[in-house]
């Protein structure tokens, strides 16, 4: 009796349990062309199925808001998520800065923060990198931007939420990851810095929120591109100076304006996450045999 090779694939489909609604993709490409499906792949070599999924939710994390303020050409890109969060010494008009020890960004001085772990909430995830690299536990932390990063032969854009902390509890120590230093607010070292930093740094100083875009060449220093977008307050709604397009969940595309922008939307930019999945999920297995029609 012939043994069937049986070859391993992972199927993710992300749920809002809130809104009892589930998100899934049109293949563009391959096998299952033009389908609707949920999301996944083929595990890599020495990969376990967990692995996996964790790795096919990451391209397309629910909590990302690219699909609410990306255009065309790169509402489609897989978007990682990464917090950076400044705190703030309002008494001495000051901000904590740290100089990255090791790995990405290496001897650069930024803010604190890093990837958003698969079970935290964006917000959660800027409180635990401070607490990790400075030791200060954040009490309050407010939002004021949006980073997108596009680096030269990488398929995977960096999508940062920005964070400011005025309310926090402990003392600056340094750890394996940064070494922490106070510099004036409006003196910062940008020559120790990441190059698109002084580009936002002065909305930040204006109290401005603000959606940022940066294209790097691959040696991350040169940018060949810029897009700084203020975020404005109106009474009716917060929205962009210019038009944005959106992509909703019907696959239809509407434009974010003045007149039509709700107070929902710039909730979902600075704010929104969602439940990737049911509190109780129902667990079953599938087998289906293909066959070619005659």
């Amino acid at each position: 009796m012939a043994v069937a090779k049986v070859k391993y694939f992972s199927v993710v489909v992300p749920y809002n349990h809130e809104k009892t609604k589930i998100l899934l993709g049109r293949k563009k490409r391959g096998l299952g062309e033009g389908l609707w499906n949920g999301f996944g792949g083929k595990p890599d070599a020495g990969e376990t199925m967990d692995q996996c999924t964790s790795r096919e939710l990451e391209k397309m994390d629910s909590r990302s808001v690219a699909k609410y303020v990306e255009d065309a050409e790169h509402i489609n890109m897989p978007h990682r998520l990464f917090t950076l969060i400044f705190p703030i010494d309002s008494a001495n008009n000051r901000v904590l800065l740290g100089m990255k020890k090791r790995g990405f960004g290496k001897d650069k001085y930024n803010g604190f923060g890093g990837k958003v772990e698969p079970a935290e909430s964006i917000e959660s995830g800027a409180i635990r990198e401070l607490a990790e690299e400075s030791g200060l536990l954040a009490k309050r932390v407010d939002k004021c931007g949006l980073l997108f990063f596009y680096f030269e032969n990488d398929p995977v854009a960096m999508e940062v939420h920005v964070y400011l902390t005025k309310e926090f509890t402990g003392h600056a120590v340094e750890t394996e990851e940064m070494a922490p230093k106070w510099y004036p607010i409006d003196g910062l070292p940008f020559e120790l810095m990441w190059a698109d930093d002084s580009r936002w740094w002065p909305l930040v100083l204006k109290k401005q929120k603000f959606t940022a875009r940066f294209w790097f060449l691959s040696d991350m220093t040169t940018i060949t591109r810029e897009e700084i977008v203020p975020v404005r307050k109106s009474k009716r709604a917060s929205v962009y100076e210019r038009p944005s397009s959106i992509h909703s969940s019907t696959g239809t595309e509407s434009t974010l304006n003045a007149e039509n922008n709700p107070m929902e939307i710039f909730d979902r930019l600075f704010n929104g996450d969602s439940t990737l999945f049911a509190n109780n999920p129902q667990k079953f297995t599938v087998r289906v045999t293909s066959i070619s029609r005659l």
